[in-house]
């Protein structure tokens, strides 16, 4: 019997996209619950999961884990605790519950060597840690429960937390002289548009026979450099300063990166009929939000 009413578990809820998703999906039929850090340790995967399994809930959003590219270069134990280990008994949880679980990944999964976009059922060669264990937490999801959905983006940003757009908007607004990488290529994801996606995906495998779990790919519209990207914040918020391209070997950085983060995302236009959106229109839509503020 379908219900009116679902209640979703939104591990990692503070980031950037975890705000967005709090403040987009916490609606009348969506009940979006959010413990904090503390609350939900990812460091204490075996206590993490005795709360969720004791927990009345629908199903698990999972946006937890270590993002933080150039230190996961420093520290491999501890990513991989946070962003795999935690994964398995998240994964192990749903799985005892019998609930759907969201499970957020990264394009940092691939090399970048792919001349064109990536499908989801192209070659993985993480190269950095991050990368590494975030395809980790890939396996172990899926091998833990078989209704998972695993949804791969690239280039968030948006309002909250710390992002690119964010940084180089301040930058600009400040008149300074800024350098950006122009041979790095990536499809620029608005956090609100994940939420959107999220609240048709969360529907549609809550209110119906669902079937079809696996990983899908989901990012804006526009494969574009980084410093395509930038000049474009710049003239879409009309801003100062001045904006450089660099070569990535002239950017010192921990973390090797993939030259090309670009995805194909078919595959959920197909199953979920969800559309994505141009860098311009995104960009457009966020302006006349900070016009509000």
């Amino acid at each position: 019997m379908k219900k009116n009413n679902y209640k979703i578990l939104l591990i990692g809820g503070s980031g950037q996209v975890g705000t967005e998703l709090r403040f987009f999906l916490d609606k009348k039929d969506l009940e979006i619950l959010s413990p904090n850090s503390k609350d939900l340790n990812l460091n204490y995967p075996e206590d993490l999961y005795k709360q969720i399994i004791s927990s009345d809930i629908d199903a698990v959003v999972n946006l937890a884990g270590f993002t933080k590219v150039d230190e996961a270069e420093k520290d491999y134990d501890l990513v991989h605790e946070l962003n795999c280990l935690s994964a398995q008994y998240i994964s192990q949880a749903a799985s005892k519950l019998n609930i759907p679980l969201i499970h957020f990944s990264t394009d940092y999964i691939f090399d970048g060597k792919k001349d064109g976009p990536y499908d989801e059922t192209d070659q993985i060669n993480p190269i950095n840690i991050y990368g590494k264990s975030k395809f980790c937490s890939e396996r172990i999801t899926k091998v833990h429960h078989d209704k998972v959905i695993i949804i791969r983006t690239s280039g968030v940003y948006g309002l909250y937390g710390k992002n690119f757009f964010k940084t180089i908007k301040s930058f600009l607004e400040e008149n300074k002289e800024i350098k950006v990488i122009s041979n790095q290529f990536t499809c620029p994801t608005w956090s609100y548009d994940i939420a959107v996606m999220l609240e048709k995906i969360l529907k549609t495998i809550l209110k119906n026979d669902f079937s079809q779990w696996g990983v899908y790919n989901f990012s804006g519209k526009d494969c574009i450099s980084w410093y395509e990207f930038s000049k474009k914040i710049q003239k879409t918020f009309d801003l100062g300063g001045e904006i450089f391209p660099i070569h990535d070997s002239s950017y010192k950085s921990q973390a090797e990166r993939p030259l090309n983060s670009c995805f194909n995302c078919k595959k959920i236009l197909d199953v979920f009929d969800i559309k994505v959106r141009s860098i311009n229109s995104s960009l457009t839509k966020l302006k006349a939000i900070y016009s509000k503020t």
